[in-house]
């Protein structure tokens, strides 16, 4: 009997973060609409903008204390770099992870975020040929073709 209402309790509590999710992707929808018509477009924090606007509800995070990560590629002559917008989270909880052409990017031990580079990239990633950058919520990933 115990186990049914923990199953039930569980499942309540998904579905409200679901709910708050939806509701919060929402409101950061109408929030970046509000700062476009407000404010001068050339001084826009357009990154933020962006992410919000391109991906406005993901539902990936159900836990509390996980944000949600946006991601984009920039494909140069010899690296490619991975901007990821990762809020709230302090340096030690990031980890990263790769294997042959792709890039794991984990928060406190959950992954957040996998990205497949197989279009960006001939060779698999070695260690030495990656650089992370992590300053305010920007995350910088710089790999060496």
């Amino acid at each position: 009997m115990e186990k049914t209402e923990k199953d039930a309790t569980t499942i309540r509590k998904v579905i409200e973060n679901i709910e708050k999710a939806i509701n919060d992707g929402q409101k950061k929808i109408k929030d970046s609409l509000n700062k476009l018509k407000n404010s001068n477009i050339l001084e826009s924090d357009w990154l933020s903008i962006l992410s919000i606007t391109s991906n406005p509800i993901r539902m990936d995070f159900l836990i509390e204390g996980i944000p949600q990560v946006y991601y984009d590629i920039f494909d140069n002559q010899d690296e490619v770099e991975i901007v990821l917008d990762i809020s709230d989270v302090a340096k030690e909880d990031i980890r990263i992870k790769t294997r042959y052409k792709t890039i794991k990017v984990y928060i406190k031990d959950y992954l957040v975020k996998k990205i497949d580079l197989k279009k960006y990239l001939k060779k698999s990633i070695r260690v030495k040929n990656v650089n992370c950058q992590y300053k305010g919520r920007i995350l910088k990933i710089r790999i060496k073709k």
